[in-house]
């Protein structure tokens, strides 16, 4: 998607919310591969008053060190090339693939996080080599991931099951809450 493209599906994502509304989870992520960086929640808020159009947005934003302040929707959308913006979609892929096996691993675990104790949230967490240390392993060994969109299906990988055996060979999670997974950061 070109950044054009991006820009104009980024208003019609924010055009969606009332203000003091907060984007669902599945826009939530449009705007991470959108922008490179990952949100805890994004609302819509009011303008200053004589600005228009209204798409004012506050986030919460860990990596931009932004904890319910405005952010520059436009630049964030605008500052991605689209090798960067094709292998953000590639590493969300990645990632998405594997959530069947995270969750049948974390089902099968006491849900207590084991940094602070808590049983909010639980989450599985890569705990000896992260997911960014097993993604470079498997593209210097097999090559580049290739992500595509099918119209049913959404983004998937042309090499997802040769993914799925190399990343489950290797992973060791742990139990984590939201809170302590999110303040590790992407690894």
């Amino acid at each position: 998607m070109k950044k054009k493209e991006r820009h104009a599906r980024a208003q019609e994502i924010i055009d969606n919310y009332s203000i003091g509304e907060e984007f669902t989870q599945k826009h939530l992520e449009e705007f991470e591969q959108f922008s490179g960086v990952s949100f805890d929640w994004i609302k819509r808020v009011p303008n200053k008053p004589n600005q228009a159009p209204a798409r004012h947005l506050h986030c919460s934003c860990p990596e931009w060190k932004i904890r319910g302040g405005s952010f520059s929707w436009q630049k964030a959308v605008q500052r991605l090339t689209e090798n960067q913006y094709r292998k953000n979609v590639t590493n969300k892929v990645m990632r998405e693939s594997l959530q069947f096996y995270q969750k049948d691993w974390l089902s099968r675990q006491e849900k207590v996080c084991s940094f602070c104790g808590s049983t909010e949230h639980p989450q599985a967490d890569h705990k000896d080599i992260s997911f960014l240390e097993i993604q470079k392993s498997f593209t210097e060994q097999v090559g580049e991931p290739e992500a595509y969109y099918d119209e049913e299906l959404g983004w998937k990988l042309k090499n997802e099951q040769s993914w799925i055996k190399y990343h489950n060979d290797i992973v060791t999670y742990q139990v984590l809450c939201r809170s302590c997974n999110a303040s590790k950061g992407a690894r």
